[in-house]
């Protein structure tokens, strides 16, 4: 199975149509089994769809629940996915109503409930996006918020992929593999906020000791986002 995460960058520029084909040429050639984005718009999202038969999606827009906004889907290929269960909650102290409270924008969670056809496996699937870096207090909070949802769904597998906006070692990777999530295969800089150049390692895709990670390596790709993109293949052990 293979897992593809990208922060794939909003579009406040307009810019999106110079930078689209690059993630409609990975999803051609990686042929990701699971493909999840955050800061995406829902005409990125159908982009991608569309022009990549096969694929459908889950998520809503993180302002109030409908195509509003910023998404955090999970897309998934019918092909090799049956999608058993979805839904969303928001990082916050209602996860289950649009809102915020230790950050200016929303901040969501998006899973999915997948059986992968060729196994008949079920596992969950969580997509996210944690607060900015600076905001330490509004992070732990959210933190506290995801850890509390994610203990609510039990006896299947787990993977958990997002941006994350905390680097490797920090006290969030810690909690994350105290929650029972292996530890990635390397750490390398993900993230390019000044002149393309990596400096940190904020997108990563975890996974329950329920799968053996056979690769794990980073997209690059600077045209296409101000982050790097993450594969890794897994198999149930």
């Amino acid at each position: 199975m293979i897992i593809v995460d990208w922060n794939i960058k909003t579009d406040p520029l307009k810019i999106w149509n110079y930078r689209r084909d690059i993630f409609k040429k990975v999803l051609q050639s990686e042929k990701p089994d699971i493909f999840c984005a955050q800061e995406a718009y829902k005409h990125q999202v159908d982009f991608l769809v569309e022009l990549n038969p096969g694929y459908r999606y889950i998520g809503k827009g993180r302002n109030a629940g409908d195509d509003r906004g910023e998404h955090c889907p999970i897309l998934y290929n019918t092909t090799t996915m049956e999608l058993r269960d979805n839904g969303q909650f928001w990082l916050s102290k209602t996860p289950n109503i649009p809102s915020t409270y230790w950050e200016w924008i929303p901040r969501i969670c998006t899973w999915g409930k997948f059986k992968e056809k060729n196994s008949g496996k079920e596992f969950y699937h969580f997509n996210t996006h944690m607060p900015l870096p600076y905001n330490f207090y509004g992070k732990h909070k959210a933190f506290g918020v995801l850890e509390s949802e994610l203990k609510k769904f039990t006896g299947l597998p787990k993977v958990l992929t997002g941006d994350f906006n905390s680097h490797a070692g920090s006290w969030l990777w810690k909690r994350i593999h105290a929650m029972g999530f292996q530890k990635n295969p390397h750490t390398k800089a993900t993230h390019m906020p000044i002149c393309k150049i990596p400096l940190l390692c904020f997108d990563a895709i975890f996974t329950t000791p329920d799968f053996s990670i056979l690769e794990y390596r980073l997209l690059k790709h600077p045209k296409a986002s101000d982050h790097f993109g993450v594969l890794a293949e897994v198999v149930f052990k």
